[in-house]
């Protein structure tokens, strides 16, 4: 537990203390002058208390947490001027905690006072303000148009607390009816947290203490790892940007305000951006760029991409119809050789002459076949012949 945390809950017990003598000087019945005296002296005791404890700690305390504590010390003055009002007790009293509270009880009557109707009944009229008080309805119909469900995330917390902050604003007398409405309002594990917590302030610190996102670094780390690859600008985009307003609150909850943490975040984001896109162009528009939010840095991100898509684009297109020229129908020097290729449509003056030429070779081939089939046979017939002839030619022929 914080230093802050732990505080809160000592000056919330304080608080508690004041709340119980407060509560018996309000009612709407006489009280005698001892009892008036005893509980004012508890009041500004409690008050004394809460304001030693913020003096001791406030070193440690955030800007925010210094304004809580406070909108307490401010509740409970203001709650005692009401008490001193009504029992005619002239008192000035601080309006900061850096000032003692002090009350002078000699002037008070020893007989029995007669009590107003209290702040805390169920009067009309609230004796603060003059103005009337609300009922139990119009409160519930006011705070429901303010408080929202909380489903436990970190990066819902701190708009749910500023919504019990409001809460807080026009509770009036309604502070157990408000805790009960907060409670119906969280969603999931949320729910889970509160239990014994009886103010809004206990809810609030118990939330801040329970709830916690990621941490600045795995966060930082996360970012940087997201790439581009094959996913379109605003996809990627997208991506970067969910995670960068984690970042943004994970700085917020370690105390850093949100003006630097704006400033962190969208630094990770445009690094991310910048080391993991796909386009070398794009990497070095980012890189030189000064961007002051994500807005910016997003929108320079998606416009340059698309340039960068455009150009790259423009040259696909420029190869594939040089490549279309150098075709078929092209020769390695881009000279055109026609359908049937380029020789086929040179002129060609000897078409005739060239025929003639074909046609003397075919019949000289086949006069040729002839000749070779004619000199076959005669040697076919010398061969018989030869082998025909008698050796005397007084032997007759061989039958």
């Amino acid at each position: 537990m914080d230093i802050y945390t732990s505080t809160l809950e000592s000056i919330l017990n304080q608080k508690h203390t004041f709340q119980k003598s407060y509560k018996c000087l309000t009612v709407n019945r006489p009280i005698s002058a001892k009892t008036i005296k005893k509980h004012i002296e508890i009041l500004v005791s409690s008050i004394n208390k809460i304001r030693a404890l913020i003096l001791a700690y406030e070193a440690n305390f955030s800007q925010e947490n210094k304004s809580q504590v406070q909108k307490i010390f401010t509740e409970l003055i203001d709650k005692l001027k009401f008490v001193l009002d009504k029992f005619e007790i002239s008192q000035d009293l601080p309006e900061t905690y850096t000032t003692k509270v002090t009350v002078n009880l000699d002037g008070l009557s020893e007989t029995s006072q007669s009590s107003e109707p209290s702040q805390s009944s169920d009067s009309d009229s609230d004796s603060t303000t003059g103005k009337m008080a609300q009922t139990v309805a119009q409160f519930l119909n006011n705070a429901s148009k303010i408080l929202p469900e909380f489903d436990g995330k970190a990066e819902n917390l701190q708009s749910f607390i500023d919504a019990i902050s409001l809460l807080e604003l026009i509770k009036d007398s309604h502070e157990a009816v408000a805790v009960n409405l907060v409670k119906t309002k969280l969603k999931g594990t949320a729910r889970n947290l509160i239990t014994n917590e009886t103010t809004l302030q206990q809810i609030i610190s118990k939330l801040k203490a329970s709830v916690k996102g990621e941490s600045v670094e795995v966060l930082t780390a996360k970012i940087l790892n997201i790439k581009q690859q094959g996913k379109a600008a605003n996809a990627y985009t997208k991506e970067i940007e969910d995670l960068t307003k984690s970042l943004e609150n994970a700085y917020i909850t370690d105390g850093i305000s949100p003006e630097l943490s704006i400033k962190y975040s969208t630094q990770t984001a445009v690094k991310a951006m910048a080391k993991n896109c796909t386009s070398d162009r794009v990497k070095l528009i980012m890189e030189a760029g000064n961007f002051s939010d994500m807005n910016e840095a997003v929108s320079k991100f998606v416009a340059s991409c698309t340039e960068a898509s455009g150009q790259q684009n423009s040259i696909l297109f420029y190869k594939r119809n040089n490549n279309y020229r150098r075709g078929s129908n092209y020769n390695n020097r881009g000279h055109y050789r026609g359908r049937g290729g380029y020789n086929n449509r040179r002129p060609n003056y000897n078409n005739n002459s060239n025929q003639q030429q074909y046609n003397q070779n075919r019949n000289s081939n086949k006069s040729n076949r002839g000749y070779n089939n004619a000199n076959s046979s005669n040697r076919n017939v010398r061969l018989v012949a030869s082998n025909s002839i008698p050796e005397n030619d007084s032997q007759p022929l061989r039958q």
